[in-house]
C-alpha cells in the first residue's frame, strides 16, 4: 500500500549503519543492523531498502516516519516489532520492555503504511 494522503512525517535526524542482512524499507531495525526480531528493541525505522553491506538510513527516536503494519491497530497504540520488523500492537509484556513507537494513524491490517512516532 502506498503512503496515505494524510500521512504525517517529521524527520529531524537520521543514522546510517551498515546492513548485516537484507533490509526492507519501513521496518524496525535492531542494533545489529538487521530487521528487528519479534518484540525486540530497535534503533529506529529503515527508510530505504538495503542489501547486505549497504548503508541503511535509519530514523531513530523523536522522528515521525512511515512504518509497515503487521496487523490492525488503533491510532495512539503502543507498537512493538513482529518477526519481520513490521509494527504490531504491543502486548502487556512488550509494554514493559520493547515498545518501539506510538501509532499516529490507525492501520486496518498487515501491509498498511502508517506514520508512527519512534521512541
Amino acid at each position: 500500500m502506498p503512503l496515505q494522503p494524510n500521512q504525517i512525517n517529521i524527520i529531524s535526524d537520521a543514522l546510517t549503519v551498515k546492513a548485516t542482512a537484507a533490509v526492507t524499507k519501513y521496518r524496525f531495525i535492531g542494533y545489529n543492523g538487521q530487521v528487528c526480531a519479534a518484540a525486540a528493541p530497535c534503533v529506529g525505522i529503515s527508510y530505504f531498502d538495503a542489501a547486505i553491506g549497504d548503508p541503511i538510513t535509519i530514523y531513530p527516536a523523536g522522528n515521525i516516519v512511515p512504518v509497515i503494519a503487521g496487523g490492525a491497530f488503533a491510532a495512539g497504540a503502543q507498537l512493538a516489532s513482529d518477526a519481520t520488523g513490521a509494527a504490531v500492537a504491543a502486548t502487556l509484556s512488550d509494554i514493559t520492555h520493547t515498545v518501539n513507537a506510538m501509532a499516529m494513524q490507525a492501520a486496518t491490517g498487515a501491509g498498511d503504511i502508517v506514520s508512527v512516532l519512534v521512541w
